[in-house]
């Protein structure tokens, strides 16, 4: 039953959205089936069918109780599921029995509507438009058949309904009924009747109103309309008198939590969750600072090596590693040391627990910078290639035309590519305190940081910004697969140009090989944990360790990608393995001073 109110006020609120001009039988739908051009009397068809679906569930529905109520000797104690399922087929088609009226009348709309023009000479200028239809109830042998048919309906009800009080009366003066199930028939039949009756009551007012305009045959458009609002209230009125009339709906809307202190003072005292020291933000802070301690070294000297090390011929191509290299670094001093988010997956909810938090930065502006630094990998990845494509690509190519204003531009365009994935977080319509009840019904149990201050909910809406911010990174992959692509076919080529040097060849291989090893080397290392994560959404599992572990992935990117960048690049490799030669010659010169010395 609830599933056809729904559908009443569906069809009466969106699909159809009935005008109607009363006193005359004429009607304008104006909602989405009108702007589909479906014709009023097809829309009248369905709202029909709407109806029978109404009728037949509320006899099933008090068929139900009845047989619930009489004793097994009764003779409708008998019915089986195939009578069940005729007796509601019969009064779906009776309560859609008007549908055969509409269907066989023959009258011409265009004199139809000139005839009830007589009762409303002024009416509104959508009277004459062609989604008005007119209906005219001429007295035939079929009217009057669906007439005496439409009766059987209240006749079933008022049997059900009164045989179903006769039993109940008599089961209360029985001694095999429990009191408990005494009190259960009883609820069962007074839900019914509230979720059937409490509806007709709330149309009796606008029932009363249009059949005075009908008997004073006065055309007042503004009450009309107002009587026609209360129809698709059918459903509200009935789910509510369902949710106050048994117990176990009631009990649920009331221990539904409306703030998250409710919830934590009434759901979340009843979860046993123990979470381990891996699983505990202690972990993540003490983790995340340790990483830093041993990633910052490692960038400091790759940043060394780039400005010291750095051949002539590698000028230009310097100061896109170095751009990079700094926001690859940025990525590990927000991870380890400023944000340290705690991620509460399969929930869309975080809570930074590092020095910006002591500093009082509110949650959400840490998410916006931490996007920024996003933004600013991908402006660089895209410039890396972009100066290794410029390189590779022949001097005739469209491409090979982009100078420094062009290439600024470039790196402006994806800069901002990255940033719109903060602008649907910045827009997000819900508060926080709805968004984190809502992820609550995904993970009821989370740690008690979840309902800090610092936690910060995202929407999972899909808005229009969220779409342009998915468009824009295929953008940003399109961009780098071309340069990739594009760069492998001039590199290609070029290898079988003998204008080329041999050495001109190799060092082009091993520019366009470290550029693609620096930018390929963090994503291979975040594959293990990107996959775990997708595992913990796909199945909305809370392995709060596991998702720590994962976290502490993320600023290890900058490490290594300067690993394969002084791996890849010959001359930064020179002067590490430099390095290590020198500390063991060191060591045994020391040591051949010491023996010396002794002699």
């Amino acid at each position: 039953m609830q599933f056809w109110f729904l559908m009443i006020t569906i069809f009466y609120t969106i699909l159809t959205t009935p005008y109607h001009f009363y006193p005359a039988e004429v009607r304008c739908s104006v909602g989405l089936f009108h702007e589909l051009g479906i014709s009023s009397r097809y829309q009248l068809y369905l709202i029909n069918v709407v109806y029978g679906g109404i009728v037949s569930a509320v006899i099933l529905l008090f068929e139900n109780r009845h047989r619930h109520l009489i004793p097994s000797t009764e003779t409708f104690y008998k019915t089986n599921r195939t009578h069940r399922f005729l007796l509601g087929l019969l009064n779906f088609l009776i309560g859609s029995s008007n549908f055969w009226t509409i269907f066989l009348q023959d009258v011409i709309q265009e004199r139809q509507k000139l005839e009830y023009l007589k009762l409303v000479p002024c009416p509104t200028e959508l009277y004459f438009d062609s989604c008005s239809s007119a209906f005219f109830r001429t007295p035939s042998i079929w009217n009057n058949i669906i007439l005496v048919s439409s009766l059987i309906v209240p006749i079933q009800i008022v049997f059900f309904i009164a045989h179903s009080m006769m039993y109940l009366r008599k089961s209360h003066n029985m001694n095999a009924f429990s009191k408990r199930t005494k009190k259960l028939q009883k609820a069962f039949f007074q839900a019914a009747l509230a979720q059937v009756s409490s509806p007709i009551s709330a149309l009796l007012i606008p029932l009363s109103l249009l059949i005075f305009i009908l008997r004073t045959k006065q055309y007042l458009p503004g009450l009309i309309n107002a009587c026609i609002l209360f129809i698709p209230s059918h459903s509200v009125f009935s789910t509510a008198a369902l949710i106050i009339f048994n117990v176990p709906y009631r009990v649920f809307v009331k221990k539904i939590p409306t703030t998250l202190t409710e919830y934590y003072l009434t759901n979340y005292t009843r979860c046993n969750e123990r979470f381990s020291f891996v699983a505990s933000p202690d972990f993540l802070l003490i983790a995340a600072r340790i990483e830093f301690l041993v990633i910052f070294p490692i960038n400091l000297l790759g940043f060394y090596c780039i400005v010291f090390k750095s051949p002539k011929y590698m000028r230009e191509f310097q100061w896109h590693l170095l751009h990079l290299q700094f926001w690859f670094l940025l990525l590990s001093i927000f991870y380890s040391i400023l944000t340290t988010p705690v991620h509460f997956f399969p929930a869309q909810v975080r809570c930074s627990i590092g020095l910006l938090r002591t500093w009082n930065v509110p949650p959400e502006y840490q998410v916006y910078v931490v996007h920024f630094v996003f933004a600013g990998i991908l402006s660089a990845v895209v410039l890396l290639f972009e100066s290794r494509h410029r390189r590779l690509a022949p001097t005739t190519d469209f491409t090979y035309k982009i100078h420094k204003s062009p290439r600024i531009l470039l790196g402006l365009l994806n800069f901002s590519v990255g940033i719109t994935n903060t602008i649907p977080v910045v827009l997000q319509e819900e508060s926080q305190e709805e968004l984190k009840l809502k992820n609550l019904e995904i993970l009821p149990c989370p740690m008690d940081l979840y309902f800090d201050s610092c936690s910060f909910a995202s929407s999972k809406k899909i808005t229009g910004w969220s779409v342009l911010a998915y468009a824009t990174n295929v953008v940003f992959t399109l961009e780098i697969a071309f340069f990739i692509i594009h760069c492998w076919i001039c590199l290609r080529r070029s290898q079988l140009m003998e204008t080329f040097s041999e050495r001109t060849k190799r060092l082009q291989v091993a520019f366009f090989r470290a550029a693609i090893a620096q930018v390929a080397a963090p994503l291979i290392v975040l594959f293990v944990p990107f996959i775990m994560l997708f595992y913990l959404i796909a199945t909305s599992s809370n392995l709060q360790g596991l998702i720590n572990i994962c976290v502490l992935f993320i600023p290890a990117n900058s490490a290594f990608s300067t690993i394969s960048l002084l791996i890849y690049n010959a001359a930064y490799r020179k002067f590490i393995v430099g390095l290590w030669r020198v500390i063991p010659m060191t060591e045994s010169s020391l040591n051949r001073i010491a023996v010396a010395s002794s002699v």
